[in-house]
């Protein structure tokens, strides 16, 4: 017979036992900002509006640099595995 399991992982940890964080969970890099979606939700949907938050903040529909994306994604994981050598124990992100 099947045995029906959760679809998530049931051995994560509650975040409200385990903050502050020593470092995030996820990070995210968005490397383009070209989007064709206008979900009212989102700073795109105000992208052809002059006078709306995408231009006023300066965004400009563009991909990031490959250079940059390179350095900046590096960086990040220096930093991660600076953070875990220098824990007592497994960072709270190696766990979940």
């Amino acid at each position: 017979m099947a045995e029906i399991k959760p679809y998530y992982d049931t051995n994560r940890k509650k975040l409200a036992d385990i903050i502050p964080l020593a470092q995030p969970f996820t990070v995210y890099i968005e490397q383009t900002k070209y989007c064709n979606f206008k979900c009212f939700y989102c700073i795109h949907s105000t992208r052809d509006d002059e006078a709306a938050s995408f231009k006023k903040l300066g965004h400009r529909m563009m991909h990031m640099d490959e250079g940059i994306f390179l350095t900046r994604s590096c960086a990040i994981s220096r930093s991660f595995l600076k953070a875990a050598s220098n824990a007592s124990s497994s960072p709270a992100w190696a766990s979940r």
